[in-house]
């Protein structure tokens, strides 16, 4: 998610650990890499990811990267 893409159309409604945790899977780590980077547990990390998902009304990981990639959040 790079400041190539729009300028953000609203506000972002996600906190920086939630911001980060998505820049991360975008760009290809796993649950389970950044559960121990972030020394954190999977578990952890797939509520946080969840709560991404509820956020921003996606299905998946993959669709709330291109929420955040057309809302110009990166």
């Amino acid at each position: 998610m790079n400041s190539e893409t729009t300028k953000p159309t609203q506000p972002s409604p996600l906190t920086r650990q939630e911001h980060n945790l998505l820049v991360q899977l975008a760009e290809g780590s796993t649950r389970t890499q950044v559960a121990k980077a972030w020394d954190i547990s999977v578990s952890r990390v797939n509520l946080l990811m969840r709560e991404v998902e509820k956020k921003l009304g996606a299905r998946t990981t993959e669709h709330a990267v291109a929420i955040a990639i057309r809302s110009g959040w990166h």
